[in-house]
């Protein structure tokens, strides 16, 4: 049969799977800095995490901090990379209550992005 897969196959393709998840989380800067904030807070605000995040991009840019430049960074927060790392089950996000908390990130991303245990 051509959908006849060995078990090993399958649990190769579904490890290179997790790990093109765990580089394309851990290559995404805001997803980054939320899950290395939450790392060490395991339960924040959205506005918490929108100054952590809009502050590390100010700290890499050299830009300017004005409220211009921060509202793309929460809409972006609330809108795509919360709903995101919620989907892959990294984080619990409650938009109506404007809450993050840590959940289950992979040995696999946490080492990606350099954190110490």
């Amino acid at each position: 049969m051509a959908n006849d897969r060995s078990t090993m196959e399958i649990e190769a393709t579904a490890e290179q799977g997790n790990e093109a998840v765990s580089a394309s989380v851990s290559s995404e800067p805001y997803s980054r800095y939320v899950l290395r904030y939450l790392h060490e807070h395991p339960t924040a605000r959205l506005e918490e995490l929108v100054d952590v995040v809009f502050g590390a991009e100010v700290a890499e840019s050299d830009s300017i901090a004005t409220p211009a430049n921060r509202e793309p960074v929460r809409f972006s927060l609330r809108n795509t990379v919360l709903p995101a790392l919620d989907e892959r089950d990294y984080v619990d996000f409650d938009p109506d209550e404007q809450t993050v908390a840590r959940a289950a990130v992979p040995e696999e991303v946490v080492t990606a992005m350099g954190i110490d245990e």
